[in-house]
């Protein structure tokens, strides 16, 4: 081995020199050409190379220890211990060249299943769906994501469930569902946070990261990849195919912002580093992604050699979608060197591939699945509540069988002691004495019914409350989830930023501390009004909130609230406009209509663009006003309008200056305005603004 060590470095070293030699000639030829790169490209070539030569003799013996695995497993009779070698098999494989890894996860699920081990069973069908999603087969894999993932809250086993939010937002993120995505990355987030696993924490950043490069959230992207690599420094490891994938993926963002050199040293990085850890797939993307910087830079000859080497290592390890970019890159190079002809060749290719891949991403087959998971985690809930009122029902029929038979034996007991004492009375007597007993069975009897059909009628109603109870549960379980998420995003975000200021205030410039200043300045804000509205609507639904109406000037009010939210305003440069008369008097909670127009005041200020305007106004109408709030900013669309209002539904979205919130201030509003017995409602369209408007009873048709 150190011969041929020796060899290859000799031969590099040759090609080097003579390399050097023709660039220096070059230079002299063409000055603007960067001899500083060319060195830098002869030493990662050279890396490279060199990696080529050592890991190949790695592999030779990493393939004789997979080979006699292989050649064990044939030979073997002990179920558990085939389970072993099925798992160390498909386990090496399955992320470097998972086509080869995908039948002996098969065949191991069957052996699971017969044996019953559900332990090993969650653990090859969450492999079995990396494979199926690494060749972009989206739909087999978001399946066996969610049967994992029921096997592993079974167990409860929190590692496994936040690798499984990890793969599902997976394959959210492929059908570029982007939003939907986070969630599921947050939650694995959360839980990695929560318990401490540093282990699976760093992947969760990187794959927030990825999902906000795609939206071109771009700031957030970097954050989110600086995060990754801290935690995964944090580990004291060695750098792995970990880092290449962190690095890797900074270079896609390098190559979003058409950063070309950066991105070509963040992919050369991660190529290296994938090699050494013989990560075939990973190898594909990033030799693919090196193509693009050449097509991009018009290296045309460069580009069209790594998209050969790309499509050799993506065929090896069965990544479709890779190979669909690399034909697509192919086109692209021919069309430029006008070759048309060859270049409708690889499009046809790209195209096949295309449609196959879009067959395997449609998103209704997974959120199809989602919704089947849903409902047999609730179906289950459901049947346990079932079980519970059929126990309560055989106890109570029990009760009352034991009642009758007491008062049956009771009965008799008092009859025989009748006869015995008055034996000798005559027949009539006795005919009275028994007309009497019959009146007094009739008469428990009935009371015996109706005490029944009490404890009937109490059964049914226990069984509504009980799912009314569940449905309200579900409804405040996910309203509460969305609050503390809110929660934890805008505290995090202030957290996240004031530690970057402290740690970096030297080096950062004063653009960037600006920057992250706001930042903690809008999160500060965002938290404030979350906190304001969260403590309303508590009271609220507790029934502490008192109702004490009074007669109110809504000038004066709509003034006061528009001296609260003026900071708000101003730093938008939104012009507030009241277009109410002076003693306009209404009848109502003065607290109540003070947090109804702070909300829709501050909503209106939000979606509206920079340098815009609200106009708050009142109309005459009868016995009451119309109060309008009005604003000339996004809209919004038919389907969300539906839910603004809707007690079971809990719907937020950006302002126009990235202003987050909850839905909880519109809810309040309702519920306040409806404690006045009045009405409110919002007229809007997309890009047309919206108005939201409330009523309120006239004070003076108020008889004091």
């Amino acid at each position: 081995m150190l011969i041929i060590k020796l060899k290859t470095l000799y031969f590099l070293s040759v090609k080097s020199i003579i390399t050097l030699l023709l660039l220096v000639s070059y230079q002299i030829i063409s000055p603007q050409y960067s001899l500083a790169n060319s060195f830098n490209q002869i030493k990662n070539d050279a890396c490279i190379d060199s990696l080529d030569t050592e890991e190949s003799i790695k592999d030779k013996e990493n393939n004789y220890y997979i080979d006699s695995l292989i050649q064990k497993l044939d030979t073997e009779s002990v179920d558990s211990i085939k389970l072993k070698l099925y798992n160390k098999i498909a386990n090496h494989y399955y992320e470097k060249e998972p086509a080869k890894s995908i039948p002996y996860d098969i065949a191991a699920i069957e052996l699971a299943k017969k044996t019953n081990n559900k332990n090993y069973l969650r653990t090859f069908y969450n492999r079995l769906g990396l494979s199926y999603y690494y060749m972009a087969n989206i739909n087999s894999a978001v399946k066996l994501f969610f049967e994992s993932l029921k096997l592993m809250e079974e167990a409860n086993d929190s590692i496994g469930i936040s690798s499984l939010l990890n793969n599902i937002g997976l394959a959210y993120l492929s059908g570029e569902c982007f939003e939907k995505a986070i969630e599921y990355f947050s939650a694995a987030q959360a839980l990695n946070i929560k318990l401490n696993i540093l282990d699976e924490l760093w992947i969760s950043y990187v794959n927030i990261g990825i999902a906000n490069a795609e939206l071109k959230r771009y700031d957030d992207a970097l954050k989110s990849y600086l995060l990754a690599m801290e935690n995964l420094e944090r580990l004291n490891e060695e750098k792995d195919d970990r880092y290449a994938f962190i690095i890797g993926e900074m270079g896609r963002l390098d190559l979003k912002l058409d950063k070309f050199d950066e991105a070509e040293t963040h992919f050369l990085e991660s190529l290296f580093y994938n090699r050494k850890a013989r990560s075939t797939y990973r190898e594909a993307e990033i030799l693919n992604h090196l193509c693009v910087i050449y097509i991009k830079t018009n290296k045309l000859s460069k580009a069209h050699d790594f998209a050969e080497k790309s499509i050799n290592k993506a065929k090896e390890a069965g990544a479709i979608n890779v190979l669909y970019n690399c034909y697509s890159n192919l086109s692209e190079i021919e069309e430029l060197r006008g070759n048309y002809k060859l270049s409708l060749e690889y499009y046809k290719e790209s195209t096949i591939i295309g449609d196959s891949l879009a067959s395997q991403k449609n998103m209704d087959n997974i959120y199809q699945v989602q919704e089947i998971f849903l409902i047999e985690k609730q179906e289950a809930k459901d049947k346990l509540l079932r079980n519970e009122i059929e126990l309560n029902k055989t106890t109570l029929q029990k009760r009352n069988v034991l009642i009758f038979s007491f008062i049956a034996i009771l009965i008799l007991m008092i009859f025989l002691a009748i006869l015995l004492v008055k034996n000798v009375e005559k027949g009539k007597k006795n005919n009275e004495i028994l007309s009497k007993q019959h009146e007094i069975i009739s008469i428990y009897n009935e009371e015996l019914m109706a005490k029944q059909e009490v404890i009937e009628h109490k059964a049914k109603e226990l069984e509504g409350k009980n799912k009314d109870l569940v449905v309200l549960n579900t409804q405040k379980d996910k309203f509460y989830s969305i609050i503390s998420h809110d929660l934890r995003s805008s505290v995090g975000a202030i957290v996240g930023f004031s530690n970057l200021l402290i740690d970096r205030y030297d080096i950062l410039v004063e653009s960037k501390r600006k920057k992250y200043t706001t930042m903690i300045s809008k999160s500060a804000e965002s938290t404030m009004d979350l906190l304001i509205n969260l403590l309303e609507w508590s009271r609220s639904q507790q029934d502490n909130t008192d109702f004490n109406p009074e007669t109110i000037d809504l000038y004066e009010m709509v003034s006061n609230v528009m001296y609260f939210t003026a900071l708000i305003s101003d730093k938008k440069s939104i012009k507030t406009i009241i277009q109410i008369e002076k003693n306009t008097l209404v009848f109502g909670d003065k607290g109540m209509i003070f947090t109804i127009f702070r909300n829709l005041i501050i909503n209106a200020i939000k979606f509206t663009p920079l340098g815009g305007k609200v106009i708050v106004s009142a109309e005459n109408k009868r016995d009451k006003f119309i109060i309008h709030v009005q604003d000339f900013g996004v809209g919004i669309s038919e389907d969300v309008k539906s839910k603004l209002f809707d007690k079971g539904e809990v719907y937020s979205t950006l302002g126009t200056e990235d202003e987050s919130g909850t839905g909880l201030g519109l809810k309040l509003c309702k519920e306040f305005v409806e404690k006045h017995n009045q009405e409110i409602g919002v007229i809007s369209s997309l890009d047309q603004g919206s108005d939201f408007w409330f009523t309120l009873e006239k004070a003076d048709e108020k008889e004091f």
